[in-house]
């Protein structure tokens, strides 16, 4: 029986602390709690080094649990020392005695990370069976709607060119998207919109009324609401196919219908939207095992998991 775990709220947040700020005074660590404690402090801080001592700290608390193991494989993965990070998650998973989708979670983002994507493609598809995500049809798509997709990506490309940097390394990437804007997801067209999303990467108008669905992207990064700086490469092409996947989710009649329902307290209509998010947000993990994992493999791309919730809570 596991007596030390990572609470299931912060050991997803981890993800995506960030690698800047001041290296923290060490301090030591007498219990679970405040061991907790300290993580938060440390990740809020985007101190990777105090981040990697207190988790060798954690399994000084408990070496037989599995998440104390999973805990500090992460740690290590952040400070690029993936060979004990690869060597401790085989631990954790060997010391779990029950299936831990976090434990496989971080497992295939170490794996993507050391450029083992056929093997970390194996381990998403492992999760997608323990956290399916919503099944998307495709619809049949002419001549017409792919010019139009064509017309779409075009534009997309031009108006944040950061997108092409290394788009010949992911092939298959601008296809998907020109089909996807041609309507093989939704069943209809998506428009592109150059309004860029205030405080966050994307943004997205589902279909509904007069408005065709749209979808937009920031040239900035936001982390928790704060901008970090430039938007990459590979996030913004992670949040387009997030977006695309909302407008999707089967949450969207529900909450339309919340929206125009005056009785509806804010509650309900939050959770319609929380539901829509985790929804695509599991469909963007089975997108980055199925399509990207081997586009990437087949041009050399370097790829971070952290992008493609690889590991997240619901």
């Amino acid at each position: 029986m596991q007596r030390f775990c990572v609470p299931v709220v912060l050991f997803p947040l981890l993800a995506v602390a960030a690698c800047s700020g001041e290296r923290a005074e060490r301090v030591t660590v007498e219990s679970p709690e405040e061991l907790f404690a300290r993580l938060a402090e440390a990740d809020a801080a985007g101190d990777d080094e105090a981040f990697l001592d207190l988790a060798e700290q954690g399994l000084l608390l408990d070496p037989e649990a599995p998440r104390a193991h999973a805990l500090l494989a992460y740690a290590l993965h952040e400070v690029g020392d993936l060979d004990r990070a690869l060597r401790e998650i085989d631990i954790a998973l060997e010391k779990a005695e029950e299936v831990d989708p976090k434990l496989i979670g971080c497992h295939a983002m170490i794996l993507a990370s050391r450029g083992d994507y056929p093997a970390a493609t194996r381990e998403i598809n492992r999760l997608s069976k323990l956290e399916p995500a919503f099944p998307v049809p495709r619809h049949e798509i002419d001549d017409e709607d792919l010019a139009y997709g064509e017309a779409q990506v075009a534009e997309m490309l031009d108006d944040q060119p950061t997108m092409t940097e290394s788009l010949d390394e992911v092939p298959g990437l601008r296809d998907w998207a020109v089909r996807m804007f041609a309507g093989e997801l939704l069943g209809q067209r998506v428009q592109w919109t150059y309004a860029l999303p205030q405080g966050r990467n994307s943004l997205h108008l589902p279909p509904g009324g007069d408005h065709a669905p749209m979808i937009g992207l920031n040239d900035r990064r936001f982390e928790r609401g704060v901008e970090v700086g430039d938007a990459t490469f590979e996030q913004m092409w992670s949040s387009l196919v997030l977006e695309a996947y909302r407008i999707v989710g089967p949450s969207w009649t529900q909450k339309a219908e919340a929206m125009r329902d005056e009785t509806v307290d804010d509650e309900r209509l939050r959770n319609e939207v929380e539901a829509s998010i985790h929804m695509a947000r599991l469909q963007r993990r089975v997108f980055y095992g199925e399509e990207f994992l081997t586009w990437a493999d087949r041009g050399g791309f370097e790829t971070d998991p952290q992008l493609w919730d690889v590991i997240f809570s619901p």
